[in-house]
């Protein structure tokens, strides 16, 4: 799943791509993050985060999967 360790956010800047891979979130990494904030959203309570982030991550490689087509 190389697609989701490019990063999420292209940069101006005129680096090479082996320098931005140390900058910002991945794609997979911003997919996650994205994912959890819907879970979340709206809840009081987190019975069991661990397992909303896990979920989220699954989530992220399942649409990293999907763009791959």
């Amino acid at each position: 799943m190389e697609n989701g360790k490019k990063t999420a956010f292209q940069s101006s800047l005129g680096m090479s791509s082996s320098e931005l891979k140390d900058l910002g979130l991945t794609k997979r990494e911003y997919f996650a993050v994205t994912l959890m904030q819907g879970l979340c959203s709206g809840r009081t309570e987190h019975e069991q985060p661990g397992a909303d982030a896990k979920y989220a991550v699954q989530l992220a490689d399942i649409l990293l999967k999907e763009l791959e087509d």
